[in-house]
């Protein structure tokens, strides 16, 4: 299980369930009352996954659950787990499931970055396997967090980056334009503190489209 992983799934279930933003809890955290038995704290073993593989999600009942420090990220941030845990809640309520359907979702896409990376980055390929091996890197991919997402689509920005610099020649099409504006965004919108990065992705979007004509 990964740091605050519980707080991570109760925000995920909420944004599942509809809601963008949290709610002001009158202690002052962010949270929301939503259905009973959601707490996943107790599901980072086996013992615990046989233990509680039946327990369902009550929604007759309501708790009050608190995560204010997961409260402020971004939907973005969840957006490919969210989907996965919208889909799975079509064919069951059972806590465990929802749970590492998740942690699969994550992982696939995390795999699915690596990939493109290694695909797109025109030298030191055997770097981004590397990167990607580092036990941190692993760990993030198969935890409920924001992290894994975010290091999966960093992974990649930087070899499409490297791609576009150094390997493509042409010019720049809509989509890679697109692209280049979007990317920067997501990881802006998963941690603040990557700001800068969209400053420079844009700056570098501009040049790239003067020099090479596209607009």
């Amino acid at each position: 299980i990964g740091p605050d992983e519980e707080h991570h799934f109760l925000r995920i279930f909420e944004i599942s369930e509809g809601h963008i933003l949290s709610d002001h809890l009158e202690n002052g955290s962010g949270g929301r009352t939503m259905a009973s038995n959601l707490k996943s704290g107790e599901l980072d073993t086996v013992f615990g996954i046989s233990t509680y593989w039946n327990k369902e999600i009550d929604r007759k009942n309501e708790t009050t659950y608190y995560f204010g420090n997961t409260a402020l990220y971004s939907p973005v941030s969840y957006s490919i787990q969210t989907v996965a845990v919208c889909i799975a809640k079509l064919f069951t309520n059972r806590l465990v499931v929802l749970t590492y359907i998740a942690k699969i979702a994550g992982l696939i896409f995390s795999l699915f970055m690596v990939y493109m990376a290694i695909k797109y980055v025109p030298i030191k390929k055997e770097c981004i396997f590397s990167i990607a091996l580092i036990p941190m890197f692993i760990h993030q991919s198969v935890v409920i967090s924001a992290d894994g997402f975010l290091n999966a689509i960093a992974l990649f920005f930087v070899a499409y980056i490297l791609y576009l610099s150094y390997a493509y020649e042409g010019v720049l099409t809509k989509l890679q334009i697109v692209t280049l504006y979007v990317l920067p965004c997501v990881i802006g919108l998963t941690k603040i503190v990557y700001l800068p990065i969209c400053l420079l992705s844009v700056s570098y979007t501009h040049l790239r489209a003067h020099e090479t004509g596209a607009y």
